[in-house]
């Protein structure tokens, strides 16, 4: 309903709103009994965009009552069908993942780097999560080098000790836009191959 409206309804009519949510997640519901096939893949993305670089665009509170328990029913739905689920959003939701963790979710994507999202220290701070897409999209990908793609590529590899660990999807912190340049991409495919495990 975007962004205006739903604070809109949020403020004036809040049962509305509640009504609201709970036919869209009746609906989803309803999709994950249509299209769950954990033979085509193995994880599922829950895309929603909750905070500008500052930090979350609401409140926990408002995030408590309206956010997180359509989430865990949800995650719960795609769990009970062999999924891992993968939280997404972009900005800095960095205070906020505790409770996104409270709500079930195996991971997060679309870390940006700018937004105070540093994949190292997340992963060291919550190692048993799935972390997707640290390397910058714009400074690093499209402005930079393919020499600078590999050695923050393997930076992030070392440093988060995912050869040993594991829990870290190399990735671009947004989409592979066309602005990218095809050297970039492959540099950063490549710099993954690079970096092996010895004793596997």
């Amino acid at each position: 309903m975007g962004l205006e409206i739903f604070v809109f309804f949020a403020r004036e009519y809040p049962q509305l709103l509640q009504e609201y949510l709970e036919a869209s997640i009746a609906n989803e519901l309803r999709r994950v009994d249509a299209v769950a096939d954990p033979s085509l893949s193995p994880l599922i993305l829950i895309p929603e965009d909750i905070a500008t670089k500052h930090g979350p665009i609401f409140p926990p509170s408002f995030l408590e009552a309206y956010h997180f328990p359509y989430v865990q029913r949800l995650t719960e739905a795609w769990h009970s069908r062999g999924y891992n689920v993968v939280y997404h959003s972009d900005g800095n939701y960095k205070s906020i993942i505790p409770l996104l963790m409270a709500a079930g979710v195996d991971g997060f994507y679309c870390l940006e780097p700018a937004c105070g999202m540093d994949i190292i220290g997340l992963k060291k701070r919550w190692p048993e999560m799935v972390w997707a897409g640290g390397l910058d999209g714009v400074d690093l990908m499209e402005k930079g080098s393919p020499e600078k793609v590999a050695q923050e590529v393997k930076r992030q590899i070392q440093e988060t000790d995912a050869l040993r660990t594991g829990g870290l999807f190399v990735a671009t912190s947004s989409e592979i836009n066309p602005t990218i340049p095809a050297e970039n991409f492959l540099a950063m495919v490549a710099a993954v191959g690079e970096c092996v495990n010895p004793e596997l």
